[in-house]
């Protein structure tokens, strides 16, 4: 009888090194990717605060020697409030060995971001024109001495509201290039051509003025950054890495070399950012001065529109001009940075790593069944070898 020759000794080894690697399958960590979401409320105010202020003149000849407006613009309160949601995707081991721990890695990346803001501005237009003219010579009645007036004929306020709401946004990187959201929000005050009351006979006046204010706002997000601390869960040991993640893959690398068990949480996390806001006001604005004989418009004579000299009838107007500005624009703070302080408000924590060996669990029956024959198998081989010639 012919026996097959086997080398047992080696075929033992196979056994064991499979026996092995089965074993510290058990025991190795298991790898946790799992997605953390982070909520972020933010406040800040819209910067400059104050009134800016502009003049315009017109010189109308030589009996009435200007018309001049001066418009004032007042903010009193500019506040910004936001929302930031941000899923961050990371993925490490749970359970590592001694050996190893002074390595630790965690990896992270910014899974998606939703943010929203809303702008609040108290603001207010007040607009005055002064007349001035010089001595009239009317043929009928007394001469018109020299002299001023200053009426105000808008002193009006309202609120400038933007607000923007964005999905799936993606921190800017490097830096900002295009605004993250933006709105723009008006509001328009209006006066027609009205007489303006005055004590000065034969000489009247009439103004009208339609103002538009207008609060344009953008807002940049340009990375999140904070860092990641991990505290030993019996000895208060911690350790900390700090991070800035825009769009991209961040990986950070900890000392963990202390058996136990360590809690990873983010702390002192902020959202760079920078909000900028633009306040101008447009206004078409009429004046005009004109003399006449009191009460020849019942017959047909007196001025017609001051701006047009020639649909006055053949008597009864003295004289008459007019000044128009139209779409001046007053700029009251073109592009102003703001910054907006986000605090967060829910999230932080992302699990824990415990460093050590881990407890070996039970393996249970029909997993170890087949452990349980490769055993028979081992030593079936063991009393064949005896055999073998």
């Amino acid at each position: 009888m012919r026996f097959l020759k086997i080398d047992a000794p080696r075929r033992i080894g196979q056994l064991l090194t499979t026996f092995v690697i089965l074993s510290f399958s058990c025991l190795a960590g298991a790898a946790v990717a799992a997605t953390v979401s982070l909520d972020f409320e933010g406040q800040g105010r819209l910067l400059p605060l104050g009134n800016a202020e502009q003049t315009f003149t017109r010189k109308l000849g030589s009996d009435v020697d200007f018309i001049q407006f001066r418009d004032s613009t007042t903010v009193n309160t500019g506040t910004v409030s936001s929302n930031v949601t941000t899923d961050i995707a990371f993925d490490f081991k749970s359970s590592i060995a001694l050996r190893d721990a002074d390595k630790t890695q965690i990896k992270f990346k910014l899974s998606n971001m939703d943010a929203s803001y809303q702008t609040i501005m108290s603001y207010r237009e007040k607009k005055d024109v002064v007349f001035r003219w010089n001595p009239i010579n009317i043929p009928i009645g007394p001469n018109i001495r020299g002299g001023s007036q200053r009426e105000t004929i808008l002193d009006e306020g309202g609120s400038l509201r933007t607000q923007a709401t964005g999905t799936n946004l993606s921190f800017l990187s490097p830096g900002p290039v295009v605004p993250t959201l933006s709105d723009t929000d008006d509001i328009t005050f209006n006066t027609p051509l009205v007489p303006v009351p005055n004590n000065i006979q034969f000489l009247s006046f009439a103004t009208s003025a339609t103002v538009t204010g207008i609060h344009e706002s953008n807002l940049f997000l340009g990375q999140l950054s904070g860092k990641l601390v991990a505290t030993h869960r019996v000895t208060g040991l911690m350790r900390e890495q700090n991070f800035a993640l825009r769009n991209g893959e961040v990986l950070v690398d900890f000392d963990l070399a202390e058996t136990g068990t360590w809690d990873l949480v983010f702390e002192s996390l902020d959202i760079e950012n920078v909000l900028f806001s633009d306040l101008k006001s447009r206004a078409i604005q009429r004046a005009a001065v004109y003399s006449e004989i009191p009460g020849v418009g019942l017959f047909g004579g007196g001025c017609r529109d001051p701006f047009n000299k020639n649909d006055n009838p053949t008597f009864g107007c003295f004289f008459e001009a007019g000044a128009e500005f139209l779409n001046v624009e007053l700029e009251y703070f073109d592009n102003a940075p703001s910054r907006i302080n986000y605090a967060l408000t829910q999230g932080g924590s992302i699990g824990s790593i415990t460093v050590g060996k881990p407890a070996i669990a039970p393996v249970p029956l029909p997993a170890g069944f087949p452990l349980y024959l490769v055993g028979l198998g081992a030593l079936a081989l063991l009393r064949r070898g005896k055999r073998i010639e």
